[in-house]
């Protein structure tokens, strides 16, 4: 796979004129916000499938509860039905 030299991107930001500290400083920046952006991401997924499938009475409400309050350990389901 072909790798960039090093400063090659500074080489072609200043070929056009832009400022690079500038650039690297929003490139900086950028990270922590897609950081962001993923959790909000992560979390609306969450809350949509938690609504559709209360929607669809798929959801169990005592379940939920019990893993909340055991904080993660999860139940033991009886598949016997």
């Amino acid at each position: 796979m072909f790798q960039e030299p090093p400063g090659h991107f500074a080489c072609t930001a200043v070929s056009f004129g832009l400022p690079v500290e500038t650039i690297f400083i929003i490139l900086g920046i950028d990270v922590l916000m897609d950081m962001a952006r993923t959790s909000v991401n992560v979390i609306g997924n969450c809350l949509a499938t938690a609504v559709i499938a209360r929607s669809e009475n798929e959801f169990n409400d005592e379940v939920a509860r019990n893993l909340a309050l055991n904080r993660g350990k999860y139940p033991k389901f009886n598949y016997s039905a």
